[in-house]
């Protein structure tokens, strides 16, 4: 196993060590981050559709109305009888009591017509609470009658434990049809989300208010609660089932803001103002929504919410069966979310531009959450939003980040790879788009240009080391600079020979053509050299240029450990042979059929001969490059020349070949091909057997 190759970093790798990280806190639960997530809870509820209420409960409350007609709070408690009565006459279900009256009244006949109210009424629910942190004396009467039917499946545990209990005086709760507490457990951030539908006091297990008023209005079904090793395994009321936590709690399904249920006024009930078909068989819950009254909560939907309406919000939720839920198994949900969000990230944006990345990540936050809400809306489901989504913000910034340093680090060797080999212009643009460059071999069509100094090693035996060495700098300095002014690539010096490759390391369509600009510009340049070598008492240089276009492999060739960015194959060989042959034909530039066909519209070129390819059974064309056509006018009627006499020869009329060629040799002494030609006729008119014909 390469433990190096395992540990070298990449983008991917980058994205799944963000979402290790992020699964792991998410294990590890920081509180922070769960603050984040209620916060999201919060936004997921407002930004739900509507959801309406259904009628069946109806909140009276001590508002600015009922303090202005019936007094400050709190009231004698025969104002509160007479509300009891009244209720009654309404034929209201149940009524539910957010109140405790915990203390006995300085007039007990107070105490009496209250207690007298509830005993006639027989449907009344009233409230307690319990203590946490000390114990607080209070009543301990018949309120801890009303307990849960616990069924154990495994050892029983300690889940939210009471330390006291403020109950009501023994004459008033005496004739009420039950009691539950109305303890309301803020979240961490002060928010409430939860209500606690099991406290544990004594080893006994409690109800609250708002699953009691429920109970008596169902006809006084069983409360049954089902605890495992774990905590709270099962809650039922009759045949209706309660998710809730281990803890016990039940997430409330909060519907909108105040007044999601109906709302009266007590001075209304008291004085008959309301209609009877608004209270009759409905379930009434009694508690405070006036300012400075405290019984205020924060919610999702307002920092402040009544109590009383928390309660009758968990009645709807129950009856109806609405829940928000949050199980166990979620957790899974969770994690897959976070790991496939990171790896489809870590797969897909390596592969796009940075903008285009953006989107992408953009697109899978947004589309998560859009998903998160549909469910949360249609199924009630809490998944987790805050971690899949911090995995997005994360991880995007940690690929373009790493992309960043790496791509900085590899323009840096790139330029360091290159800069001696192209031009500026193109390193330019190798920079600004260094995925055209492939790195590694790929087979492409490019053009390779081989030059070379006749007999240099023998005019390298006539100079001393300082002047051999002065002479070819300015050689291959002059000749370096003719390279990249066409963009291209110095392959590599080869002693005094020069191999240079275009189309690459960036594609160029015309590479035929800036190869043979080149080559003419390098014979202009070397005209110019001569000039001065000879003034300086220098010898006097001459050069052989060859070029082919075909296909090729270029890339890293090399080691490991160092290479080189070449090219290789058959092409590349046959333009090194094309360079040789200058010398037997006694020309500058020979160019493969390829170049010219490429090149033919731009440039005076003419065939000279058919020559066989080491490895192939059909001859080659080879053509010597003239120059540019706007240039060589003076070389045309030469070049027809040559070309006639080249017909004839292949037809074998030998004497009109040698016509021809003489008649070349006339306009241009010296031309040495057809100094060739001629010979060849004359062997075969004497009838030699050829010993002239040409391989490379």
């Amino acid at each position: 196993m390469n433990l190096r190759k395992i540990f070298t970093p990449s983008c991917f790798k980058i994205a799944v060590s963000i979402t290790a990280i992020i699964t792991i806190v998410y294990l590890l639960s920081p509180t922070f981050l769960e603050i984040v997530e209620l916060k999201a809870l919060d936004v997921r509820f407002k930004a739900r559709p509507k959801v309406k209420a259904v009628d069946e409960v109806v909140i009276l409350t001590i508002d600015e109305k009922s303090l202005k007609e019936l007094g400050r709070w709190p009231w004698p408690r025969s104002v509160m009888a007479r509300l009891i009565d009244s209720l009654t006459a309404y034929d209201v279900k149940v009524m539910g009591l957010d109140i405790v009256f915990a203390e006995k009244s300085q007039d007990k006949r107070e105490d009496t017509v209250l207690a007298r109210a509830v005993e006639r009424s027989g449907r009344v629910i009233l409230g307690y609470y319990f203590s946490f942190g000390q114990e607080t004396p209070g009543a301990e009467g018949r309120e801890l009658e009303s307990f849960y039917d616990v069924k154990t499946i495994g050892e029983q545990v300690s889940i939210i434990t009471g330390d006291g209990v403020v109950g009501n005086i023994e004459r008033i709760g005496k004739g009420a049809a039950g009691f539950g507490y109305f303890n309301i457990v803020p979240d961490i951030d002060g928010g409430v989300r939860w209500d606690p539908l099991v406290i544990n006091y004594k080893d006994r297990y409690y109800p609250p208010l708002a699953l009691q008023v429920l109970k008596f209005y169902l006809g006084n079904p069983p409360l049954t609660l089902t605890l495992a090793d774990y905590g709270v395994a099962r809650l039922r009321i009759g045949d209706l089932s309660i998710p809730v936590d281990e803890d016990g709690r039940m997430t409330v399904n909060y519907y909108g803001g105040q007044k999601t249920f109906p709302h009266y006024s007590i001075a209304d009930a008291i004085a008959n103002r309301i209609p009877r078909e608004k209270l009759k068989d409905r379930i009434v819950l009694i508690g405070s929504t006036a300012i400075g009254i405290y019984d205020m909560r924060v919610t999702p939907f307002e920092p402040t919410y009544p109590g009383v309406e928390i309660h009758a919000t968990i009645i709807d939720n129950i009856l109806h069966q609405r829940f928000i839920t949050r199980p166990q198994w979620l957790a899974i949900i969770d994690i897959f979310a976070i790991i496939a969000v990171g790896i489809t990230l870590g797969l897909v944006i390596p592969r796009l531009p940075a903008w285009l990345g953006f989107v992408f990540a953009t697109s899978v936050l947004a589309s998560y959450l859009l998903l998160n809400l549909y469910i949360f809306s249609s199924y009630g489901l809490w998944i987790n939003v805050v971690y899949p989504a911090m995995t997005v913000i994360l991880t995007y910034p940690g690929i373009i980040l790493y992309r960043y340093i790496t791509e900085e680090k590899e323009k840096k060797w790139i330029k360091g790879a290159f800069q001696y080999y192209i031009t500026a212009s193109v390193m330019e643009e190798i920079l600004k788009r260094p995925e055209m460059l492939k790195l590694g071999g790929e087979e492409r069509e490019l053009t390779v240009l081989f030059s070379d100094i006749r007999g240099f090693t023998t005019i390298s035996e006539k100079l001393s080391p300082e002047r051999m060495v002065s002479l070819l700098n300015e050689y291959l300095t002059a000749m370096t600079d003719i390279v990249f002014n066409h963009k291209g690539y110095l392959d590599k010096y080869i002693g005094d020979a020069i191999m240079v490759v275009y189309g690459a390391p960036l594609p160029q369509e015309d590479h035929s053509v800036q190869a043979c600009k080149t080559a003419v510009s390098m014979m202009s340049e070397l005209k110019k050299l001569q000039q001065k070598f000879e003034k300086d008492g220098m010898p006097l240089i001459d050069i052989g240029i060859g070029i082919n276009t075909g296909p090729m492999v270029i890339g890293n060739m090399g080691s490991k450990r160092r290479f080189n960015y070449t090219v290789m194959g058959d092409s590349v060989n046959l333009a090194s042979r094309l360079e040789g042959l200058n010398k037997t034909y006694g020309t500058h530039i020979i160019i493969s059929e390829k170049v010219y066909e490429n090149v033919k519209n731009e440039f005076l070129c003419r065939e000279l001969d058919l020559v066989k390819v080491k490895g192939k059974m059909e001859p080659s064309r080879v053509y010597e490059l003239m120059g540019r056509i706007e240039d060589t006018k003076d070389l045309s009627e030469m070049v027809e020349g040559f070309n006639k006499g080249l017909e004839y020869y292949r037809r074998r009329e030998l004497e009109n070949a040698v016509r021809e060629f003489e008649r070349v040799l006339a306009l241009e002494p010296g031309d040495k091909p057809s100094e060739i030609y001629i010979k060849r006729s004359q062997d075969l008119m004497n009838g030699l057997k050829p010993d002239w014909e040409e391989t490379v």
